[in-house]
């Protein structure tokens, strides 16, 4: 039987390689799947923590959104760290970069403290709704600029871009810094 000639080896090597790599990626990042947030509220069903509350007053549950909690120590990824997130619908204790699947209410979506803990360091940050719109807006306004031409953008914060139908959520990762 003959060989393969050696191009045809090289394009199966790529091949399997890439195979390989795709194997071993997950679309959340590869840090594990999500771990759903744990309801405080009584009547809560699944990750809808305002199930029990009644229709007219209750925000509408749109989904789940995915939040990575990432944490620093001295501008360095700190991997062994306790962490917890809590506000009055949810909670959950998990290690440091974890994925989180938290309720999405869109902009009625409860904030949170998110806070972290390593022997005698400590970080807290806040975790709240960001417009998801605004910031895809904001990313997009220099893309228009000739191709290979040098640009210079400048970011001069007008105020607020809100406009009626923007997506509102959690953003897709936290940072908190321990100190």
């Amino acid at each position: 039987m003959k060989s393969l000639p050696s191009h045809m080896r090289f394009i199966g090597a790529i091949i399997a390689l890439a195979l390989t790599l795709t194997a071993c990626t997950a679309p959340w990042g590869g840090w594990g799947p999500p771990i759903p947030v744990q309801p405080k509220l009584a009547g809560a069903k699944g990750l809808d923590v305002y199930a029990s509350q009644p229709a007219e007053i209750r925000p509408r549950l749109r989904g789940r959104r995915a939040t990575q909690i990432l944490v620093w120590l001295n501008g360095k990824s700190y991997y062994d760290a306790d962490c917890q997130i809590s506000n009055d619908a949810f909670e959950l204790r998990f290690p440091s970069f974890t994925v989180l699947e938290l309720p999405d209410y869109g902009r009625a979506s409860p904030p949170a403290t998110v806070s972290c803990r390593a022997g005698d360091l400590r970080g807290q940050t806040e975790l709240a709704v960001v417009n998801i719109s605004s910031e895809i807006r904001q990313r997009r306004s220099g893309q228009s600029a000739l191709p290979g031409a040098p640009m210079v953008t400048v970011n001069i914060p007008l105020g607020r871009d809100d406009r009626p139908g923007d997506i509102w959520g959690y953003p897709t990762a936290v940072w908190v810094n321990l100190r």
